[in-house]
């Protein structure tokens, strides 16, 4: 199952400073093409935790992380097990698309996952 892991904000804002400067570092702007990948969860994704998350995804080697940019309360990690991530995305629990970094870091996240979701249905058409 996914875990999701609770941060204080000045952790969290260490750490998306950080995701900040790798995604924008001039060779990381070349191999994603100036977008980051961002999950929306699907309207029928009924899991709480997740309901109506905008998860921004850093996939590495061996792991999957997301942090969710819209969760009430503290910002939260999701650490997903090898394989985990595919299989959800296969069951239709998550949209992919990749999106500028600018639509998604911002201080008021309202609407956010609405925005998201019908960027992703587009997409999808």
């Amino acid at each position: 199952m996914v875990e999701i892991v609770r941060m204080h904000r000045k952790d969290f804002a260490a750490l998306l400073a950080g995701a900040a400067t790798l995604w924008l570092s001039r060779q990381a702007l070349v191999e994603h093409g100036k977008r980051v990948t961002v999950l929306v969860a699907n309207p029928a994704f009924n899991d709480a935790p997740h309901a109506q998350a905008a998860v921004v995804l850093q996939q590495g080697e061996s792991e999957e992380v997301g942090v969710i940019l819209n969760s009430p309360g503290e910002p939260a990690l999701v650490l997903w097990q090898p394989g985990e991530l595919a299989e959800e995305l296969k069951r239709g629990l998550w949209l992919k698309l990749k999106v500028p970094p600018d639509s998604l870091f911002r201080r008021d996240t309202a609407g956010l996952w609405d925005e998201l979701l019908l960027a992703a249905q587009a997409v999808r058409k």
